[in-house]
């Protein structure tokens, strides 16, 4: 009897351990965006503040083209890092609910079970992270390209197509990825 209950022990303590994975990839992500936020906030005020004084708005174009939509992208990557890392704890959750619901002989542990049979994992406010992150992305592709002032208007259009394309690509690429992990 006291193998069985070694082992149930084991088991919860496991249990236990990736839920607390879990609520700490949570607030990994709750940080990350927030900072991210915060960061591309203070670049756009800082590079408000040049447009403002009149100074240097090429200097403003390119980095809102270039390094603003990298800090964005970088965010979102370890953001899904976390997102992933809390899926994959919920998907070993489900293996231990089932090997202590099976040693007891009846359903004790089912939360991670139960919001995979249901499908009742709220995808919209991930969902809402990617939008409002490729979002920031175009914006600050457009609002580059504008500042660097792009005489001839076959560049500029070309332009603007591959920040769009840039986009799509990351919004479809993060999208897919978040399909793949909630199967």
């Amino acid at each position: 009897m006291t193998a069985k209950k070694d082992e149930l022990e084991a088991i919860y303590l496991e249990y236990r351990s990736l839920r607390e994975e879990i609520i700490t990839a949570m607030h990994a992500r709750n940080s990350i965006l927030s900072f991210g936020l915060a960061t591309i906030g203070v670049m756009f005020s800082a590079i408000a503040a040049i447009f403002v004084s009149g100074s240097n708005t090429m200097f403003s174009g390119l980095v809102l083209f270039i390094i603003v939509p990298l800090i964005v992208v970088f965010i979102l990557l370890i953001w899904l890092g976390e997102y992933q890392r809390m899926h994959r704890a919920g998907k070993h959750m489900i293996s231990l609910e089932e090997r202590i619901n099976l040693i007891q002989k009846k359903e004790i542990l089912t939360w991670e079970t139960m919001l995979r049979d249901r499908k009742a994992h709220m995808g919209y406010p991930y969902d809402t992270t990617i939008v409002l992150l490729v979002a920031i992305l175009f914006a600050s592709f457009c609002i580059g390209i504008t500042l660097i002032e792009i005489t001839n208007s076959t560049y500029q259009v070309l332009a603007y197509i591959a920040g769009a394309l840039f986009s799509v690509v990351v919004y479809v690429s993060a999208v897919t990825k978040m399909s793949e992990l909630r199967k």
